[in-house]
């Protein structure tokens, strides 16, 4: 019987595993990390498919041009971020160590990417300006007549031509919304890295949570027990026979009660003893 094993088992279990930074140790300051994960998972899987259609379809939420190479270069890394985020709610479902290990790797690594290529788009945006206003004055024309007939009061008919680009001048409003769509697609970008980042450092908080409990188990395993002292193959009565030396009987049951009471008070846990960690 492992008695040392035991009690340090009784032990660890009223340990609190929490680590030093206080914001990743509720999922959004209010819910479990493996919830919050399971939930931060969730809402990674259902954008990340939509904007692998809109990519693949060359469209994008933001922005109205784009080109076609920056689409489709979205769209894969969209596609192999759903795939990541499958293989971590797998992994919170499953919630052992080295497999929450190996996803919260994978989402780093799936966050990274997708935020560098957001940012690169917006770049990408930024420099095709012209190819933008190209673009949106033939797809305005498409809609607009570019000649007015009117017919004045004494019956006479004129025409009118109408020429958006005339003098510089922007009728379209193309340039005011290349503007707009520019300043947008930055604070999206803002907005994600911060929820995103720190959606991926709450996962990376459970998976070290884990770790440092499965080590704390084997280390109670790993543990010496109190028949350790014995010889190989000796018997319990023989060993405290030859070791007495000529003690009473009374004197022997003191010092083996005074080495468990050592043990255990030596072995005992606080009730709410915090180990951080990270």
């Amino acid at each position: 019987m492992n008695v040392n094993g035991w009690i340090a088992h009784e032990a660890a279990q009223r340990r609190r595993l929490r680590p030093r930074n206080p914001f990743i140790g509720k999922w959004c300051l209010c819910m479990s990390l493996r919830g919050g994960s399971t939930f931060a998972n969730l809402v990674w899987l259902g954008l990340n498919l939509y904007l692998t259609v809109l990519s693949f379809e060359s469209r994008s939420p933001i922005y109205s041009y784009l080109n076609y190479t920056a689409f489709m270069v979205t769209g894969v890394i969209s596609l192999v971020f759903c795939l990541v985020t499958l293989w971590t709610l797998f992994a919170l479902f499953q919630n052992k160590a080295h497999i929450l290990r190996l996803s919260h790797m994978l989402t780093w690594c799936a966050v990274i990417a997708f935020l560098t290529d957001s940012f690169i788009n917006i770049i990408v945006f930024g420099v095709l300006r012209g190819d933008y206003e190209t673009w949106c004055l033939d797809k305005s024309r498409n809609y607009v007549d570019e000649q007015v007939t009117a017919i004045l009061g004494n019956g006479t008919q004129i025409t009118m031509s109408f020429n958006p680009s005339q003098n510089g001048m922007d009728l379209y409003n193309c340039h005011k919304m290349w503007e707009d769509e520019l300043k947008l697609g930055i604070v999206v970008w803002i907005v994600f890295t911060i929820i995103y980042m720190y959606w991926a450092a709450c996962l990376w908080s459970y998976a070290q949570k884990k770790r440092m409990e499965l080590i704390e188990a084997h280390a109670i395993n790993d543990q010496p027990n109190m028949m350790m002292n014995l010889p190989p193959g000796g018997d319990i009565n023989e060993a405290a026979w030859e070791d007495s030396h000529g003690k009473s009987m009374a004197e022997g049951v003191r010092e083996i009660y005074s080495g468990l009471r050592s043990m255990l008070n030596r072995n005992r846990v606080p009730p709410e003893e915090t180990v951080k960690f990270g």
